[in-house]
């Protein structure tokens, strides 16, 4: 310590030393400090402390007149040191048996440890580093913002030394600088740095470990914790910088509620309600990518609001907040007067069961945020994190509910390579492009500025829902020029149309001129208000390349924005471009289009805006909406155009492409989701899955709510600046809500995992996941369908349709069910109101349901029963009383609405899911509306008008793309079966891979082989995956073994793995990884091909084989080809073909399947366990197996020999409707002749159905009307009498079947239901239904004129 303290650097040191010391142990050592330490080291800094461990002479009247090179003369003697001890923890409040020992003798020994130490730290003065202290004035200002003011008053009174930093000598003074800059290890706190608690109650505040005190600083004046001592808590609440929530957070469950108990005492219920909303509030990851920040770039290009259009919206927002929350906290308040008491009212009782509010707009749902932690996080993601902006473009993108987002919220924007925009290179309008005269238009403006009058049909909406496509769009040229419809407008608005009147007819850019010179030149050749038919386009006008600058010009003020040049864009049609020589951007010819776009001045707005080059209308279009130009998503018009334009471009093109292909126009159209061959083939997949993972553990169901779903702020921001309530804006709606229910069914609930690999997103807290310390895998496979709520389908007992709003359906494939923990994460029971009020007003209100929710009673808690795999539920004899159905409170809480959680047994979950897949029309589209004898434009025609889809779902099939109807693990594949006899030249490629696939064993079926391989036949890349992670897994197993450290043994197999993989992709002929890995660590691993071939699938690949019905014979020539191993197709015939010429034609395949697998097709329980897991109801299966059962016997009695082919047995086969060969005709029935007056009915029917046909399939307008005309005029009644058994009723059934064949769309109409009940049974093609529902006798004629 003499050498230390001779030197400047030791007399640094030990000064930072004696700061962090308790005050005792502080005047010990200023004790023990050598006589010839100068004072004005200490003096400055310790004042009264070192002045009163020196003898002062009595003649010194202050410190200040003490001579500041006077040495101190001698030091107290050791007897003293007990004593002083003594004295400072009793000055420090604390009692004197507290010690850090077992009695007083061990805390002097630790003091004089604490010395010990610091004479041996001064022994490395030599390479000390010199100490700089903060600047005086930082410190002191820090002080002031986090303590009161008599704080701040006695950090005045310090001085802080001024101390010079002396640079080290040399590179090796420069190494201990750093070794003795290291942070030092943590020591135990004294006895004053521990908070002694209030009251006799011991501290349990600590931040470290839960039931110890919290620590304080005695040196600032600190004697509790802020939660032991009001006086403290009221200056943290009260400090600029307050940190009692981030303390608060980190303390354990019992010291939280003990502190909020506290503060509730000394603070108040007021505050202490502040303090627990600012605590479930989750704070965005950047503050300065604050939502509110962002979107103030997203505008509107329309005037602003009126004042009574403001307060209309302001008025619609309050009611939807009142009437979510009367529908789930208030409802006593029902039917009560919306006054502003009595919102107030509604509110304060809110906050005092609830808490605070969690909006984070004003226009938000107005309910308190989830009670749950993680349901709180998984709202924050839907409300701040499902989108995100990106930095360049400023379009919105959706994003992924990833294990993170459990942890923290996502950042508000994504940079230009995560956006898909960017990423190719597609135009994003912006503000800045559109033109100045277009900007703040109001709606009058527009109105006038259009030279054509749009007709979208009848305004229809649905009972609480949204509004109805009732026909396809048509134009007509306004009665009035331009010019007439602006004068008519106010001064204001008169002068801003016609500036954007005179930009828009000066501008290249736009072809709004074009259409305006054609209603000039109509106008001149047909007068003002010429007649309506004049006027009417045909419908093939939707096809006029730059439409929308005409009717939209504020939105389209660039011709290349247009989905209808984005349509003539397309490769099919350049041709046609070509010849029409349009003008494109900046150029006066085709042939000048390449060098014009080059010279196109940069700066000119609109120059970037290049032509779309792939002719997606849908994704062009949903760019916009997503755009930071709000407009393109609130204009209901402009949706029904652009959803009108796709469907004619789609059906027209398919069209056209069935006909070049000769393939079936429903088969050609299967990738559209309005049309029932896509739910089809999906539901064929989903029946495959079954197939590979056994039947389905849960059958899940969520309904939305719009007025209480999450929305994000994006959609409450365009809500609140298009000035639309709830419900009212269906496109950002529709788009979140459909993103929100794919992303909880794929992350949150069964924690789908991404293909990076990265260990960030591979969930581990999904709820369908094992609970902990369980790691096992619980989910195999999961399907989400999503539906719209039919708005023309009904029960008895409601009042209302169907709203159409998105909801999901999901069916789980799962497995190790008990280490799911359901019993804990499901539930079937009323919460308590007191204690869960939100969750207890969600099941009141969202779970009742109308009959019976099918739950045993049950008042014990809920319990996973061993014998049934299944969960018994808790549910009370009131839950059954209120008819709750089962829920999971977690997501319950995000979405706030309506769950529905079965347990199914068997197939019943696949068998709903598939059975209820119908929409709003019948079979009927694939006979009559996709007629193949049509042509294209009746088709489209047919269609657009015909059929009725609500807002959300014409969103969602414009947005298929980026959020498809059925989402589901691994891929599909749409395969027709073919026969055995198919000819090679006919065979489909994935039959030719088959049979040219080297690496299948020779046992493998076809079926088998298209779940493992490729499109080029090759084996799944899933699969390859799974043989890299069995091979890293069998090398830890062994690095475990060689007594490997786990953590360093699972890195390594990894490692390894990664390492075959990058010298395999740079070498062709490195080897195998078998090979590889037992070169490695001598581990056996079986080759690919080996592991390929024993793999056991879980839905990776999943076939959707079409075959034909198990009562048609051909059905089982397809179970052969599939089921049943080969190496040419044609050695099945070969095999079995033989065996099977013994018996009649049409029971040819079912003989050569009963030959090639005996085993299968004579047990009858093997083959109702496959028919269950085809989703077969019972009694299909016992048709089909009594009809099996039948077969077998005759099929047996012919091959036996009993029976000869000549033998005429009779045959209730159903041929499939297609006509019979040679062989086959002698087994049909002959044909019926029909009497005179049975032919004189039929041929008076004939000429008034013809007509009808005729003018159904008419190709334009003009034609249709006519025939029409025609049908009106000619055709009369018909009256047909006759005795029973005269033949009446089956002239009618025979031509019923003629005229639908013809693609004749059928009425049959009968007095009573049963009669049509039966009618319908024999003609489920055809529309029946009795007189007063057929023909709209309940209604009255007014309304229907």
């Amino acid at each position: 310590m003499q050498q230390a303290c001779g030197t400047g650097g030791g007399l640094l040191r030990l000064a930072q030393l004696l700061r962090g010391m308790p005050e005792g142990s502080r005047n010990l050592a200023l004790r023990r400090l050598p006589e010839d330490v100068h004072e004005e080291h200490f003096e400055a800094e310790f004042g009264a402390q070192f002045k009163g461990s020196r003898p002062v002479d009595e003649t010194e009247e202050s410190d200040a007149n003490m001579d500041p090179e006077a040495y101190i003369d001698g030091l107290p003697e050791e007897a003293g040191l007990e004593a002083d001890i003594g004295e400072f923890i009793q000055a420090d409040g604390l009692p004197e048996s507290v010690h850090y020992g077992g009695n007083e003798d061990d805390d002097i020994n630790h003091v004089e440890d604490d010395m010990a130490e610091v004479d041996a730290t001064m022994d490395l003065e030599e390479e000390l580093p010199a100490y700089e202290p903060e600047p005086f004035e930082a410190l002191l200002q820090e002080e002031k913002e986090e303590e009161d003011a008599d704080d701040e008053a006695s950090c005045e009174q310090l001085e802080e030394p001024e101390l010079k930093k002396r640079p080290a000598a040399n590179s090796k003074a420069k190494a201990a600088d750093r070794q003795v800059q290291k942070k030092p290890a943590a020591r135990r706190p004294y006895p004053n740095e521990l908070c002694p608690g209030r009251r006799g109650q011991p501290c349990i505040f600590s931040t470290s470990a839960a039931g110890i005190p919290a620590g304080i600083h005695p040196k600032r004046g600190q004697k509790h914790c802020m939660f032991c001592d009001p006086a403290e808590l009221r200056k943290a609440m009260s400090s600029k910088r307050p940190k009692v929530l981030p303390t608060w957070k980190k303390l354990s469950d019992e010291a939280k509620k003990l502190a909020l108990t506290r503060m509730a005492r000394w603070e108040g219920e007021e505050k202490t309600q502040e303090f627990k909303v600012k605590a479930q509030k989750v704070r965005p990851m950047c503050a300065q990518q604050d939502w509110k920040q962002l979107l103030e770039a997203r505008q509107m290009l329309r005037a602003p609001l009126e004042e009574e259009e403001l307060s209309q919206y302001e008025r619609s927002v309050q009611q939807d907040r009142q009437r979510a929350r009367r529908k789930v906290l208030c409802p006593e308040h029902k039917g009560k007067h919306s006054a502003r008491k009595q919102t107030e009212k509604e509110l304060a009782e809110i906050r005092a069961r609830c808490g605070e509010i969690a909006d984070v707009a004003e226009n938000d749902c107005g309910l308190p945020a989830p009670e749950d932690p993680t349901a709180r996080m998984v709202e924050a993601w839907c409300k701040r994190g499902s989108w995100a902006m990106c930095e360049t473009c400023h379009s919105l993108q959706p994003q992924n509910l990833e294990p993170m987002d459990l942890k923290r919220v996502k950042k508000a924007t994504i940079s230009s390579k995560q956006c898909t925009a960017c990423k190719h290179q597609e135009y994003v309008p912006t503000l800045a492009d559109v033109p100045g005269a277009l900007r703040n238009l109001a709606p009058g403006v527009l109105q006038a500025l259009r030279p054509l009058d749009i007709n979208t049909g009848p305004a229809v909406r649905a009972d609480y829902g949204y509004r109805v496509h009732m026909s396809m769009m048509t134009f007509a040229w306004s009665p009035r020029s331009v010019e007439s419809k602006i004068k008519k407008l106010q001064k204001a608005d008169r002068r801003v149309a016609r500036a954007a009147l005179n930009h828009l007819l000066s501008c290249q850019d736009s072809d709004y001129g074009t259409f305006y010179d054609k209603h000039l030149e109509f106008l001149q050749r047909h007068g003002r208000d010429a007649d309506e038919k004049l006027r009417k386009r045909p419908l093939r006008f939707i096809e006029q390349e730059g439409l929308e600058c005409a009717l939209w010009p504020r939105l389209y003020w660039h011709r290349n924005l247009c989905e209808t040049v984005a349509r003539a864009s397309h490769e099919s049609r350049q041709t046609r471009k070509r010849k029409a020589k349009r003008q494109t951007v900046g150029s006066s010819s085709s042939d000048e289009e390449g060098s014009s776009e080059s010279a196109a001045a940069p700066n000119r707005p609109g120059a970037e805006i290049q032509e779309s080059k792939l002719g997606r209308i849908k994704r062009g279009f949903l760019r916009k909406v997503l755009s930071p130009v709000i407009g393109y998503g609130t204009d209901y018009d402009l949706l029904h155009f652009v959803y009108d334009l796709s469907m004619w471009t789609t059906v027209g093109t398919k069209k056209n492409i069935a006909r070049q292909t000769d393939v079936p126009l429903r088969v050609v159209l299967s990738s559209c989701p309005w049309t029932p061959q896509y739910w089809r083939i999906r539901h064929l997949a989903v029946i495959d899955m079954q197939r590979q993972c056994g039947n389905a553990a849960l059958f899940r169901t969520r309904a939305p709510y719009e007025m209480t779903f999450p929305y994000h702020e994006w959609v409450m921001h365009e809500q609140r600046t298009a000035g639309r309530a709830r419900m009212h804006l269906a496109g950002a709606e529709t788009l979140h809500q459909a993103h929100v229910l794919l992303e909880l069914d794929k992350g949150f609930m069964s924690g789908a995992r991404g293909r990076t690999g990265r260990a960030d997103r591979i969930w581990k807290d999904h709820l369908l996941g094992p609970m902990p310390p369980k790691n096992v895998q619980t989910v195999l496979s999961r399907v989400t369908r999503l539906e719209f709520q039919d708005w023309k389908r009904k029960s008895a007992t409601k009042s209302y349709h169907g709203r159409g709003t998105a909801h999901s359906h999901s069916l789980d494939f799962l497995q190790n069910i008990k280490d799911i923990g359901l019993e804990k994460k499901l539930s079937a029971h009323l919460p308590n109101k007191k204690r869960r009020p939100l969750l207890h007003g969600l099941v009141m209100d969202g779970q009742r349901d109308r009959t019976s929710s099918k739950l045993p009673v049950r008042s014990r808690s809920s319990k996973w029963d061993d014998k049934t795999g299944k969960v018994l539920l808790k549910h009370t004899e009131e839950d059954q009383d209120l008819h709750l159905r089962a829920y999971f409170p977690t997501t319950m809480e995000v979405t706030k609405c309506h769950e529905d959680v079965q347990q199914p047994d068997g197939n019943g979950a696949v068998l709903r899911y598939v059975a209820t897949y119908s929409l709003k029309f019948s079979d009927s589209m694939d006979k009559e509306w996709l007629n193949e004898q049509a042509s294209d434009y009746s088709v489209a025609r047919r269609v657009l008008f015909s059929y009725h889809p609500l807002e959300p779902e014409m969103w969602l099939t414009l947005a298929q793309e980026r959020f498809p109807q059925v989402d589901y693990q691994g891929t599909l594949v749409n395969l027709f079966v073919p026969l055995p006899d198919v000819e090679d030249d006919s065979k489909p490629k994935l039959l030719q891979n088959y049979e040219d696939a080297v690496w299948r064993r020779d046992n493998m079926p076809l079926v088998e082989f298209l779940r493992k391989s490729n499109e080029s036949g090759d084996i799944l890349r899933r699969i390859k995956e799974k043989h890299f992670q069995h091979a890293a897994k069998m090398v830890e197993e062994a690095m475990l073994e060689a007594e490997v450290p786990p953590k360093e043994a699972a890195k390594q197999s990894v490692e390894l793995i990664r390492g075959y993989k990058r010298r395999a992709k740079e070498e062709a002929n490195f080897g195998t990884l078998a090979e590889f890995v037992e070169a490695e660590w001598d581990v056996w691993l079986p080759e690919i091909e080996e592991y390929a071939n024993a793999y056991k699938c879980q839905a990776e690949k999943m076939i959707a084989a079409s075959m034909y019905s198990m009562l048609n014979d051909r059905y089982y020539g397809q179970w052969l080809v599939l089921n049943k191993p080969f190496v040419r197709l044609r050695d099945l015939m070969d095999e079995f073909g033989g065996h099977a010429d013994r018996a009649p034609p049409h029971y040819r395949y079912f003989a050569m399947a009963l030959k090639a697998d005996p085993g299968f097709w004579k047990n009858d329980e093997k083959i109702r366990e496959q028919m269950e897991l085809e989703a077969y109801n019972r009694a299909m299966v016992d048709t089909i197996l009594r009809k099996i059962k039948a077969q077998r016997c005759l099929v047996g009695r012919y091959l036996s020999g009993e029976l000869d082919l000549a033998d005429d047995v009779d045959s209730d086969d159903d041929s499939g409707g297609e006509e019979a060969g040679d062989e086959e005709k002698k087994y049909q029935k002959p044909k019926t002749v029909l009497t005179a007056s049975q032919r004189k009915l039929r041929d008076s029917m004939k000429p008034s159905i013809e007509r009808a046909l005729q003018a159904a399939q008419a190709q334009d307008d003009e034609e249709q009307e006519r025939l029409m005309a025609e049908a009106l005029e000619c055709n009369k009644m018909l009256f047909a009498s006759g005795g029973p058994g005269s033949g009446k009723t089956f002239v009618l059934h025979e031509q019923i079947r003629r005229w639908h064949a013809k693609g004749a769309r059928i009425l049959f109409v009968l007095p009573t239901g049963q009669l049509a009940a039966n009618m319908k049974a024999q003609h489920p093609h055809i529309d029946v239904d009795t007189y007063h529902g057929g023909l709209l006798f309940h209604k009255e004629l007014s309304a229907l004129n």
